[in-house]
């Protein structure tokens, strides 16, 4: 979920189940590419947080802290006005 929200960036995209392996342990996992921008892994079994990286271009956040509970995004600007968020579902040239 993105803090802040005010662009409806939240998360209704399809969860995919998929098995991985990550540092040479074979896992059951799920992964959701995110409107925030976002692609998340999450263990299927325990529900824990195992990747949280950016695979478009943000301006809302630098990385999410994988150390927080609840998680929370490292903020890259703090509300300006010059600062246009991305993804966007609007684009302004």
């Amino acid at each position: 979920m993105t803090p802040s929200d005010p662009f409806d960036y939240d998360g209704v995209n399809e969860l995919v189940q998929v098995e991985l392996t990550i540092d040479g342990t074979p896992r059951k996992v799920i992964m959701q590419a995110n409107r925030n921008g976002f692609l998340y892994v999450v263990e299927r079994a325990s529900g824990k947080l195992l990747a949280a990286n950016k695979f478009v271009k943000v301006t809302w956040a630098e990385r999410i802290d994988m150390r927080e509970l609840p998680r929370r995004a490292i903020a890259k600007h703090q509300c300006r006005r010059d600062v246009r968020p991305s993804p966007a579902a609007l684009r302004r040239s």
